[in-house]
């Protein structure tokens, strides 16, 4: 589930599935000064490098227009890693993406600002859509709403 990146609890994680640059995004609701994103990833092969990078900016997705605020080479370990902008850089959306084919698994996902920030909503999609219970979403969805929180992908 996606919105498990800002339910502030270490030991949920929203997990991608295999895919070629896996990503998330969280809609801030209004125009901040961002000034550190901090994410704490999910335990994987302790080998494997990646290359992860935050934007911030006010087009939806991992939009290339958007600002690059930090990019973390490295190595996910189940610690938390702050990714200070090199300036305060304004927008609504901040995005995570991966270099390459991986899976992502974001714990904690913090944005850190001079302004405060609203905390992200977190609801069940099956509620945005009116339905009851928990629905099955098979590989191949694009894109899947999780109150203000955006992904793709994403592990049942």
């Amino acid at each position: 589930m996606a919105e498990y990146a800002v339910d502030a609890n270490s030991s949920t994680c929203a997990t991608t599935l295999m895919e070629n640059s896996p990503w998330w995004y969280v809609d801030l609701e209004g125009m901040f000064p961002v000034m550190v994103v901090k994410i704490q990833f999910g335990v994987r092969d302790e080998n494997s490098t990646i290359i992860a990078t935050v934007r911030v900016g006010n087009r939806t997705g991992v939009s290339t227009r958007n600002m690059i605020c930090n990019v973390f080479s490295g190595v996910m370990l189940d610690k938390a890693v702050y990714l200070p902008c090199a300036s305060a850089v304004y927008g609504r959306y901040v995005s995570v993406e991966l270099d390459g084919d991986s899976s992502m698994s974001l714990c904690v996902v913090s944005v850190y600002s001079e302004k405060d920030i609203p905390q992200a909503k977190s609801m069940p999609w099956h509620e945005l859509l009116g339905l009851p219970g928990a629905i099955a979403v098979g590989a191949g969805l694009g894109v899947l709403v999780f109150g203000t929180v955006m992904c793709c992908l994403w592990k049942k």
